[in-house]
């Protein structure tokens, strides 16, 4: 909240000093609060004339069950049930779902067909394991490994089980017991029906597993990894270990010179990835004030945001990402 919050601030008064043409804020802290009606309702009363809020998942889901909505609202998250969406709610947020369909189809674009997951252990993590395989599966796409790790130690028995090395192993430990072990010679062969590996991991995480990969005989095949692999911070020489691998971000998070960010990076506490595109988030928050409407009626088809290219589909914002590859340890945008 406070992250979105210097966004939204910064962008308003980036506008103050351009134009001095502004709406009047008003904050309304909903921070620890478990029911959001009152705080709506006094914001109604005060006039206004759109209200921009709550972050929090379980108050947006109440503001969507109300009989109506006098005011625009812009929550900050995505409701739950998907099937009834009451008019002048409209629904901005990080959604991975948007990152996973942009990741998937980048790689059916790019002749990709048979997919290997590599994903952590956690239940977020699986349920976004799930949306991708969804999502590849509906392109024509086929699933042909999956693996997933905990921590952030070793990573090579996770790498053979992906690419089938362990398997490779297990013959060769069979054939050497029918055999003279003087006359076996063995290398490891991995599965080559991968065409690439679609990877969610931290930063950290990515540093360790990409080299394993190649260590392993899959350093040639093409990755492809959700925004949470950038931290945002231009680390040549740790992001290295990253070279190669191909992931969507924020515009705000791989534009090091855009003016605001500068400006915000010289005034606010320093910030890596994740707060980064909160900050985007509220930046984007405000400029859409005076363009909701026209992205609601359809006049206006696409906003270049930066969190992404905004758009609107059943009143809810959807993104379009850059994509990028790391390059001796610097992410660069790419078509």
């Amino acid at each position: 909240g406070n992250a979105i919050q210097e966004g939204f601030f910064s962008a308003y008064y980036h506008a103050l000093n351009v134009s001095r043409e502004v709406p009047r804020i008003t904050i309304i802290d909903s921070s620890n609060q478990v029911n959001v009606n009152p705080l709506y309702d006094s914001a109604v009363a005060r006039g206004a004339d759109l209200i921009i809020g709550p972050v929090d998942k379980e108050l947006v889901n109440q503001l969507q069950q109300r009989p109506e909505l006098p005011v625009p609202t812009l929550a900050l998250n995505y409701v739950d049930d998907t099937q009834y969406t009451p008019a002048n709610l409209y629904q901005f947020g990080l959604a991975p779902e948007d990152e996973i369909i942009q990741a998937a189809s980048m790689a059916w674009q790019a002749g990709h067909r048979n997919a290997a997951i590599l994903t952590p252990l956690g239940s977020e993590d699986q349920r976004l394991r799930a949306i991708f395989a969804e999502e590849w599966q509906r392109l024509g796409g086929k699933l042909v490994s999956t693996a997933t790790f905990s921590g952030d130690s070793d990573y090579s028995d996770v790498i053979k089980q992906l690419m089938a090395i362990d398997s490779s192993e297990a013959r060769a430990s069979l054939l050497m017991e029918l055999l003279p072990r003087s006359n076996v010679e063995f290398t490891p062969r991995r599965r080559n029906d991968i065409d690439f590996i679609f990877l969610i991991a931290n930063p950290l995480q990515g540093r360790q597993l990409k080299p394993t990969l190649a260590f392993h005989f899959a350093g040639d095949i093409p990755v492809y990894a959700m925004p949470s692999i950038y931290d945002g911070l231009s680390n040549q020489s740790e992001n290295s270990d990253l070279n190669g691998i191909i992931f969507t971000d924020a515009p705000w998070v791989l534009d090091e010179i855009d003016p605001l960010r500068v400006e915000i990076a010289n005034n606010l506490r320093l910030s890596q990835g994740p707060l980064q595109r909160l900050r985007a988030m509220g930046v984007d928050s405000f400029r859409m004030y005076p363009r909701l409407q026209q992205l609601a009626t359809g006049e206006l088809n696409t906003l270049q945001g930066t969190t992404g290219s905004l758009s609107m589909s059943n009143q809810r914002i959807q993104r379009v990402l850059q994509a990028a590859r790391f390059v001796d340890g610097m992410a660069i945008v790419i078509e």
